[in-house]
């Protein structure tokens, strides 16, 4: 009975002993701030925040992407290019505060391809530059 009696002390004890070493609270990221704090000093707020002219993961090609840039700043699209491309590495890099800057960085990420990207009035182009590309269906011969 006395090896049952010290079986069941230890149990107790080892239960106590750990209930008190739970692990820390999680680090919470994001933008959250604590309640009830104050600014020491005043800070500007933005009223609305700035736009950015980004490539995004759902943007499968580059008229995808010249389209929905063309919502966005309320632009017209005229896509006189005579293939569409698939977004690349490079591309999915643009980023900028101004339509005329990224469609700059689009541009140069399209370059190899002979895109030129500009912008003419309210109108968004893309136009080849000449380069006549060489369209090859997946698993073509020849």
């Amino acid at each position: 009975m006395g090896s049952v009696r010290t079986a069941s002390l230890a149990v107790v004890a080892i239960s106590l002993l750990s209930a008190c070493g739970t692990t820390p609270a999680p680090d919470f990221r994001g933008r959250w701030r604590e309640v009830n704090t104050i600014d020491a000093e005043p800070r500007a707020i933005p009223l609305r925040p700035l736009h950015a002219f980004v490539v995004l993961p759902s943007d499968r090609t580059l008229r995808d992407v010249v389209d929905r840039w063309g919502r966005e700043s309320n632009r017209r699209v005229a896509f006189r290019a005579p293939m569409n491309y698939s977004v690349h590495l490079q591309a999915t890099k643009v980023t900028a505060a101004s339509l005329d800057a990224a469609l700059g960085q689009l541009a140069s990420a399209y370059a190899a391809q002979g895109i030129a990207i500009a912008l003419d009035g309210d109108v968004i182009v893309v136009t080849s530059r000449g380069v006549v590309p060489v369209a090859t269906a997946p698993g073509a011969d020849g």
